[in-house]
């Protein structure tokens, strides 16, 4: 279990505390939520004694806690389900869609319009590094996320497009593929 830590910053008296929750994930291992909160004790609290800083630490830690918790499970569902609809021309063809999902470091488009199709996008360690994240301030998609739904888009209209135009090889192949199993 985390503890309270306790510090002298600038001559005054401070704590800070620190959880770490693990989080399953299907895309990489050893993801992390973090919560945290610092802050100086009053010294009116300080005058109080040990026992009303280890109290006045104590509620200040569960009430921010407690605020980012809800804050991550808000953030949480929204990228479960965001529901993003997206749209772009190319090849002179409107193609809509939407974002379905941004759990998991993992961007999740869907075609609807005018074929229909589902790929994603995983935004690891080498976007972070160069600055690309599916979240701006967590709030909303950030514009490197949005640009990647309409390239998604655009691969998946040309994958079906791809398809459709040869079709009947692609199934006669698939087909001799699998009655030899």
């Amino acid at each position: 279990m985390p503890k309270i830590e306790y510090f002298e910053k600038g001559g005054e008296l401070w704590f800070s505390y620190r959880e770490e929750i693990s989080i399953p994930t299907k895309a990489h291992s050893n993801t992390w939520q973090v919560f945290q909160s610092s802050a100086r004790i009053p010294k009116e609290i300080i005058k109080e004694g040990e026992e009303a800083i280890k109290r006045y630490a104590q509620q200040k830690v569960e009430k921010e806690i407690k605020k980012q918790k809800i804050k991550a499970g808000k953030q949480q569902e929204f990228a479960k389900n965001p529901n993003c609809i997206v749209s772009v021309e190319y090849d002179n063809e409107i193609l809509k869609g939407r974002i379905v999902s941004a759990e998991d470091s993992t961007l999740t488009v869907r075609l609807e319009e005018p074929y229909q199709g589902e790929t994603s996008v995983h935004y690891g360690w080498a976007s972070a590094i160069s600055g690309k994240y599916i979240f701006e301030d967590h709030k909303k998609f950030s514009e490197s996320a949005l640009k990647s739904a309409r390239e998604l888009l655009v691969n998946i209209y040309k994958t079906r497009q791809y398809y459709e135009r040869y079709r009947e090889v692609i199934d006669l192949a698939s087909k001799l593929n699998e009655s030899q199993e």
